[in-house]
């Protein structure tokens, strides 16, 4: 983010960060008249921007304000995401209410310049302020959540999270990004990783003023995440949490944080061996069909992966590692053998020339099979014909 930032010669240093939102209100949730500045006289809603249809051009008008008055403080950065416009806040002081002090006012400021230059009214909710630039997604949250009681407090106004919902505790949350990272660790990741990850969700637990209530949240959240990631992956619950366990009870009988972090940790670990065998069951039966399948048409000259691939229903990229990894060989050479293995018998058994012994293991030129024969037994199909029955004579 530094390094980007930098890049696009965007304000984002500081000790401090807030992200505001400032949405449009609705006409009909407004005044029906405001005095027009310029003549003194009242002016019917249809004689400004409010009146348009064109809420596309209202955005911009309102960011061109906020642009016009962020720059003027230096307070940071004017965008519009998801038909808003907003304002990421940034400041060096190093105690957050500094941070606040300054925005609040200028929010203010933003919100009667919109007024009284554009005729519309909008209401602005401000988020907590947070101390690390990749927690300002928290403070976008929260600031769309402080507009959810302009329904309680009214629209045209700066509505303040802290103002509406006094947070005595800092609320600890179990995100997205947390979720991708916890749910690749367990399918594709190593016991060390998951470990890792489980660590880190938890010392946000500890290294934070969590109240009972947001960490009992937090964990039902995780489990819920683990349990979907199961449901997902067809595991059998049963064999991992035993019959009858009840997963959510379980919580109540852990007396310390880290009790709670290893049982977690536990079931990771179950989930991911689980994850390992089903997926290495499902290897061999992948391969023994496939092994199945050309078997019983090795004597097909037009044979090929694709052919394979499309009788199970999967791509070629991954039948080929999977073939190879429980193989120890790739297809083609496995096919290869099977043919030459055939062919021995053959030139043993019967006494079919080289040609029809050719196309009985799938390869229409001749020479190309003395070739491959040759390749594989290292002496040519005349040659081993004549081995084998020097040996029996």
């Amino acid at each position: 983010i530094e390094d980007k930032s930098a890049l696009y010669e965007l304000p984002l240093s500081g000790n401090g960060f807030v992200a505001s939102v400032i949405s449009l209100d609705s006409p009909e949730m407004d005044g029906t008249y405001l005095e027009h500045e310029q003549i003194g006289t009242i002016l019917p809603p249809s004689s400004s921007l409010k009146d348009s249809a064109d809420k596309e051009l209202q955005l911009f008008a309102v960011l061109n304000i906020t642009e016009e008055i962020a720059s003027k403080h230096k307070l940071g950065i004017p965008f519009i995401h998801n038909d808003r416009v907003v304002l990421l806040a940034t400041y060096s002081a190093s105690y957050k209410d500094a941070l606040t002090d300054a925005a609040l006012p200028i929010l203010n400021e933003i919100r009667q310049s919109v007024e009284r230059y554009l005729k519309l009214t909008v209401t602005i909710g401000m988020g907590t302020v947070r101390e690390r630039i990749t927690d300002v997604r928290y403070s976008y949250e929260d600031a769309i959540l402080a507009l959810d009681y302009r329904l309680v407090h009214g629209n045209n106004r700066v509505i303040w999270i802290n103002d509406v919902e006094k947070r005595i505790v800092e609320r600890v949350r179990f995100d997205e990004l947390q979720q991708q990272a916890l749910i690749r660790s367990l399918k594709v990741g190593s016991l060390a990783e998951i470990k890792e990850t489980v660590e880190s969700l938890f010392q946000g637990i500890a290294e934070s003023t969590v109240s009972f209530s947001d960490y009992q949240i937090y964990l039902v959240e995780l489990l819920t995440a683990i349990l979907k990631m199961c449901k997902d992956a067809d595991l059998n619950l049963d064999l991992i949490f035993g019959e009858n366990f009840l997963i959510f009870a379980e919580l109540h009988r852990f007396s310390s944080l880290q009790e709670t972090q290893n049982w977690i940790t536990a079931i990771c670990t179950k989930i991911h061996s689980s994850i390992i065998s089903e997926r290495q069951f499902s290897y061999k039966n992948l391969v023994n069909e496939a092994k199945a399948y050309t078997h019983a048409h090795y004597h097909e000259n037009d044979i090929s992966i694709n052919m394979i691939c499309s009788h199970l229903h999967i791509s070629n990229g991954y039948f080929s590692t999977i073939f190879k990894k429980e193989t120890k060989m790739t297809f083609v050479n496995y096919l290869m053998q099977l043919r030459m293995d055939v062919a021995k018998e053959l030139l043993q058994s019967s006494d079919l020339k080289a040609f029809e012994i050719a196309e009985r293991v799938g390869y229409a030129d001749p020479n190309y099979f003395s070739f491959c024969f040759k390749k594989v037994c290292g002496i040519s199909p005349k040659e081993y014909r004549s081995s084998v029955v020097g040996d029996q004579s």
